[in-house]
């Protein structure tokens, strides 16, 4: 990409990506199925009240089998962290619903101890940061 189409495209994916900090935490939500649905998986948003720890459902198959994520979005501050409570949690739902896996998606950041903890979980939990998430938005072609 070069002159000035790479410079729209990066003003435009500047543009959505501070939509994300200054959006509900539902229309995040919204967005998130959005671009995994881009990226391939299937996916299903669950209601906005009362959705047992998780906000969605993404599920793919392929070769080795079929595997369940459940989603856990968290809209904050930049310089709002998600602690390892919202972690902990997280990997409760999906031990208790036996889902693949966990990952929790953040506008923002996460705690040393949240990283601690699920680094002792690393096939089971996932956190994605902001930075995390602009990299899908880049590979869903955003």
């Amino acid at each position: 990409m070069c002159g000035s189409r790479a410079t729209s495209y990066f003003a435009s994916l500047g543009k959505i990506l501070n939509s994300f900090i200054s959006i509900s935490p539902r229309r995040f939500e919204e967005a998130a199925a959005k671009l995994f649905g881009q990226l391939g998986y299937k996916v299903e948003l669950t209601p906005a009240s009362k959705d047992g720890g998780k906000d969605l459902y993404i599920a793919k198959k392929d070769d080795l089998g079929s595997f369940l994520y459940y989603v856990e979005c968290k809209r904050y501050a930049p310089d709002r962290s998600v602690g390892v409570g919202l972690v902990r949690s997280l990997y409760g739902v999906v031990e208790e619903g036996r889902a693949t896996a966990g990952l929790l998606l953040t506008t923002s950041q996460f705690t040393a101890n949240a990283r601690s903890f699920q680094n002792k979980l690393e096939h089971r939990l996932t956190l994605s940061d902001y930075t995390d998430f602009k990299a899908w938005l880049r590979r869903a072609g955003y």
